[in-house]
């Protein structure tokens, strides 16, 4: 696969997260964890396309703190229900 269809297929989260802000007041209270959880993802692949791409840096640090707070809102979200 290529570069940049890997990358398009990466932002496909900030579809999700746009609509999901959009209707952030219409959605049942229940599901405003999976908002959180696909803005949370849509930060998460912007940062490390930029902390990668533009400074070289590794983006282990942002995946690590990308998967606490990933499983704290699946864990709120499980609450939720």
């Amino acid at each position: 696969m290529s570069y940049y269809l890997f990358v398009f297929f990466s932002y496909s989260i900030f579809i999700a997260a746009a609509v999901g802000l959009y209707k952030f007041r219409k959605i049942n209270a229940a599901y405003h964890p999976f908002v959180f959880y696909t803005l949370l993802a849509s930060c998460n692949e912007l940062y490390s396309y930029i902390i990668v791409t533009r400074y070289g840096l590794s983006n282990n640090a942002n995946n690590n703190m990308y998967v606490l707070m990933e499983a704290l809102i699946i864990t709120w979200q499980f609450y939720k229900w």
